[in-house]
């Protein structure tokens, strides 16, 4: 094995690791009321908690403009292909990203909807759908070879979990809950 190969697979191995720790911890501590975001399960008023939240603030305020960037290049290369550099039209992007943003922070309570919805489609698509796709499009022979079969299931079990994440997500929206505990100032 070479040794990006290698460092690629034990980088891989300790954020596995790492994860895992962090999101059982988590789960066995809180069980079926953990939250959304599992800082929300702890009180406002625990010092280190409150370091833990200050540092995922300044996290999300140092990903926001690298996630604008993206969006921002997309919009320009598919909407403004050739166009030169326009500041004007860079800040009127940019403003919408960061607007359509802070909209729907504001707007919504509990982010966790938000993240099982994109996190069943966007996930799920990366995983499961988007690699059999590019398979299937790109080997040669009918698509229904023994070698594409393989691919045709993972595509299969690609939309059947989008569907059903989708739809189990929408549910648990849907259902009446108490939400005494949310969006407490």
């Amino acid at each position: 094995m070479n040794r990006v190969k290698l460092v690629t697979h034990m980088s891989m191995m300790v954020s596995l690791l790492a994860c895992l720790v962090l999101a059982l911890s988590g789960y066995l501590t809180f069980s079926d009321k953990t939250q959304g975001n599992i800082l929300n399960n702890f009180p406002s008023e625990n010092f280190v908690i409150n370091i833990a939240r200050f540092c995922f603030g300044v996290n999300m305020f140092t990903t926001l403009p690298l996630e604008a960037f993206v969006c921002r290049e997309v919009i320009e290369t598919y909407y403004f292909p050739g166009a030169a550099f326009s500041m004007k039209r860079h800040t009127i992007i940019t403003t919408g990203l960061v607007g359509v943003a802070l909209v729907i922070a504001l707007l919504t309570c509990d982010l966790g909807f938000v993240l099982e919805v994109t996190g069943g489609f966007s996930a799920t698509a990366l995983a499961f759908i988007l690699p059999p796709l590019c398979y299937l499009k790109l080997a040669s022979g009918p698509v229904w070879s023994t070698k594409k079969i393989p691919h045709i299931a993972c595509l299969g079990f690609g939309i059947a979990v989008m569907i059903l994440s989708t739809f189990f997500s929408l549910q648990h929206f849907m259902a009446p809950k108490d939400l005494s505990s949310q969006c407490s100032l």
